[in-house]
């Protein structure tokens, strides 16, 4: 019975990844690059830009495959009001025009040219329009390590932005990339080197020990003993 047990098992295990674990890793979608400061997760905040102002959020971080900011401006049920829109870093520089086409509270992108790697930044947004409008922010626990300053005052909120790639991606092709940023700011010795074996102990390790648990616990294949014939 076990070993009857083990090879549906394995054969299941084997059909399972093949359905649903490959498709999974190899489709393409919407793949998030950074994220200097996610949306609230209770309460939401907003920044007030009037005609003019301009709102600086430090310390985001942006990589190489930050390609388009995405963010949400209200204009408190008005025409939208165009916008300059500019990073900053150690020897990087890319500054946008925003035009007047963003729907109020609506998400929208920014298409931008992202750094060579890795880099600490400066985000800021300026309202160049006749209007004032806002920028949605957090300022509950998401709150990043980021200082945002209008006009050179300090807010208690930070403007909500992420940044996410161009065109649609699989988790497979950003797989090596992902166990980069989770070995990120982590204790001496983790690295993506030590995160590959943990991987595979996980999504191997973890199915198979479940596997071999259940097998274990059935009883093996034992002929019935026969009772004693009466004699004649």
């Amino acid at each position: 019975m076990r070993r009857a047990a083990l090879a549906l098992g394995l054969a299941l295990l084997v059909i399972a990844a093949a359905i649903w674990g490959v498709p999974y890793l190899t489709r393409e979608r919407d793949y998030l690059a950074t994220t200097p400061q996610p949306d609230p997760l209770f309460t939401v905040a907003t920044i007030p830009l009037y005609p003019g102002q301009r709102a600086c959020m430090d310390r985001a971080v942006v990589d190489q495959y930050s390609e388009l900011a995405r963010l949400r401006v209200g204009t408190y049920g008005r025409r939208a009001e165009p916008l300059e829109f500019s990073l900053s870093g150690a020897g990087y520089h890319a500054a946008y025009r925003v035009p007047a086409t963003y729907a109020d509270s609506q998400p929208f992108e920014v298409a931008v040219r992202p750094p060579a790697g890795p880099l600490e930044t400066t985000i800021c947004l300026r309202n160049v329009g006749e209007r004032r409008i806002a920028l949605y922010a957090s300022d509950d626990r998401t709150n990043s390590r980021s200082r945002v300053l209008v006009d050179g005052r300090k807010v208690l909120a930070d403007f909500d932005i992420v940044f996410s790639e161009r065109r649609p991606v699989s988790i497979a092709d950003r797989l090596s990339v992902g166990l980069q940023r989770a070995s990120a700011f982590r204790f001496f010795g983790v690295s993506p080197v030590t995160l590959w074996p943990l991987l595979i102990l996980f999504v191997v390790g973890v199915p198979l020990a479940v596997l071999l648990t259940y097998v274990r616990s059935l009883e093996d294949d034992v002929m019935p003993e026969q009772p004693p014939q009466p004699r004649s």
